[in-house]
């Protein structure tokens, strides 16, 4: 099986395009969490800061809200939004947490920032902000949490996923498409070299002209040096092969002309007689009269010239 270079570096492309766009997906997809991370806890920072400053306490020593908190959340039961005032004997929670109380098991940390990831109410996954704080009041700590409910934030993570997704995918779709341009005109070059190889044989030339690239020259070069020794080796085969044959035959037919010059000369006076005389003295030589001339041809002019007069005399 023939191994296409073409397809090769189509291949190499691809696996490189796959790394990078599958590393910066996931960059981008963990930069996006950590941005919406930090804004929801931004959020609930300045959640806890207004309820702080509406936090009091009453007369007869509990916790009191001077105003209704802004987010309406915060009064619909488990809608997701959620805050609870907790001190020594005193606790004050928010209407959405209805009739339970805000989770003190902390499952992880967010990287990054302070906030928490703690179960909540109805199977919720719950964002929490807490902070230790002393009202102007009295001096008891009152650790206030605020917590809104994780599934805005994996879904607005989960939208941003498959955009980016299928944004990547189009990206490398293009940018594979663009390297398969790349690709076949960067290789256009031996496409017209191998063109212009049959050209050169179908009308038998000697070198191949044209211009070429600076990465094709020494390959061009290399095949014209080549055809030229080619070209010189085929004139010294048919330079010696010319000589052997004018070797050959200048030794036979001397070896002819002395073999009976009396009876030559009466030969060429009567052709027929002569043809005659040479059927009946050598019956080979009737058959094929230079045969022992082609059959001495490897062993040289001089070896031929012997059998040739020998193969006279016997006649």
């Amino acid at each position: 099986m023939r191994q296409s270079l073409a397809i090769r570096l189509l291949a190499v492309a691809a696996i490189w395009l796959a790394a990078a766009l599958s590393g910066t997906g996931w960059l981008l997809s963990t930069l996006f969490a950590r941005h919406v991370n930090d804004t929801y806890v931004r959020q609930l920072d300045n959640q806890l800061t207004s309820l702080a400053a509406a936090l009091d306490w009453s007369p007869d020593g509990k916790l009191t809200l001077t105003r209704t908190p802004a987010d309406p959340r915060f009064a619909l039961p488990y809608s997701g939004a959620y805050w609870q005032a907790q001190a020594a004997g005193a606790t004050l929670r928010s209407r959405s947490l209805w009739d339970a109380e805000m989770p003190a098991t902390v499952g992880n940390k967010v990287a990054g920032s302070h906030a928490e990831i703690r179960p909540g109410p109805n199977g919720q996954s719950l964002l929490v902000v807490s902070r230790p704080i002393v009202l102007a009041s009295a001096d008891t700590p009152v650790m206030l949490s605020v917590a809104l409910d994780r599934t805005e934030l994996r879904a607005a993570r989960q939208a941003f996923n498959r955009l980016l997704g299928w944004s990547l995918t189009a990206l490398g779709a293009g940018l594979l498409l663009a390297v398969a341009a790349q690709v076949k005109f960067g290789l256009a070059p031996l496409a017209r070299l191998r063109e212009a190889l049959a050209t050169l044989q179908a009308r038998r030339e000697s070198r191949l002209g044209g211009t070429w690239p600076a990465e094709v020259v020494p390959l061009v070069t290399e095949i014209n040096t080549l055809l030229a020794r080619n070209a010189d080796a085929l004139e010294r085969s048919r330079r010696q092969a010319a000589d052997l044959a004018h070797a050959v035959k200048t030794p036979c037919g001397r070896a002819g002309a002395r073999a009976d010059p009396p009876a030559q000369r009466a030969r060429d006076r009567d052709p027929g007689g002569r043809q005659r005389a040479l059927r009946r003295r050598s019956p080979g030589l009737d058959r094929d009269p230079w045969q022992p001339a082609r059959q001495c041809l490897p062993m040289g002019a001089l070896a031929c010239s012997r059998q040739a007069r020998g193969a006279w005399r016997h006649a």
